[in-house]
């Protein structure tokens, strides 16, 4: 590409906790941190949207500089980056869990445990037999009165919970008066059900004070958790940094969803025009 348009493409690397605070100074001054920048779905609505720091791709649509009717651009996130008529952000290539549950297969094989595919493709994966795997995977194993080997633990697995009951934080179907709705009954279940988990059965690991925000991920690859539910960009480092065999697998199939569920991250992407054509022909860049 820079031999093709003479020019030099800069990746700048930008720390995840001053990330947003950069993007909204240079922003607020008239500048940008890049032509093409990556955002997290919560920076980018309302935040990035409601302030005007985006530009409208429909100006480059009209142009013929994108056809955003072309396969390469994933049109969920297109739906999802249109506000009030004007198009944002956009990705290409698929839609992809924002997080899964990884479980250790070693380690199910040692305590004598179904195997999660089986349970999933016959119906069987369920909240039920989720907590029944993990209290027996929970358990003290050098006989010093602590719980050295846990059931399940998680980052995001309170959301895990509420998503995969059919339930949500919020509610934007009107994106002009979003609307909290942790309190539906469905929302209330899935967190009830998660602290009973949690504060009832104790089989989940919860971290200990200090520990960084990464732990459970940490001890999941370290063989003292049997299930783990997490982001699923973790899966080379935790896959390099583990010995046992560890596979993938969706939340369990729960009373008020009839098909299983999935969460989505988004990662709407900002334009300037002053890049536009080069970056029709190179249209996505990620956040490091």
């Amino acid at each position: 590409m820079e031999k093709k348009y003479n020019c030099k493409v800069e990746y700048v690397n930008i720390p995840w906790d001053q990330y947003l605070q950069q993007f909204i100074t240079a922003a607020m001054a008239g500048d940008s941190i890049g032509e093409l920048v990556t955002l997290d779905s919560r920076w980018f609505y309302p935040t990035a949207v409601a302030n005007g720091f985006l530009c409208d791709l429909n100006e480059f649509a009209k142009q013929g500089i994108f056809d955003f009717t072309e396969p390469k651009w994933n049109q969920d996130f297109l739906k999802w980056c249109t506000f009030d008529g004007k198009i944002y952000g956009y990705a290409i290539g698929k839609t992809y869990p924002r997080s899964v549950l990884f479980w250790n297969k070693s380690l199910f094989e040692r305590e004598g445990l179904p195997d999660l595919y089986e349970l999933f493709f016959n119906g069987e994966w369920t909240w039920e037999k989720m907590l029944e795997i993990a209290k027996k995977a929970t358990k003290d194993k050098d006989g010093d009165g602590k719980i050295d080997q846990w059931g399940l633990s998680g980052i995001d697995l309170g959301a895990a919970f509420v998503f995969s009951n059919n339930a949500q934080f919020v509610d934007v179907s009107d994106p002009y008066h979003p609307k909290f709705v942790l309190d539906s009954p469905n929302a209330l279940e899935a967190l009830q059900t998660w602290q009973d988990f949690v504060q009832k059965h104790k089989v989940v690991e919860v971290n200990p004070e200090g520990a960084p925000w990464d732990y459970p991920r940490q001890s999941f690859a370290n063989g003292n958790v049997a299930m783990l539910y997490t982001q699923w960009w973790m899966v080379d480092d935790i896959k390099n940094s583990m010995k046992d065999e560890m596979v993938l697998c969706y939340s369990p199939k729960v009373p008020r969803l009839l098909t299983m569920c999935r969460s989505i991250q988004v990662l709407p992407s900002m334009l300037y025009r002053q890049r536009s054509k080069i970056l029709n022909k190179w249209p996505y860049s990620r956040m490091k």
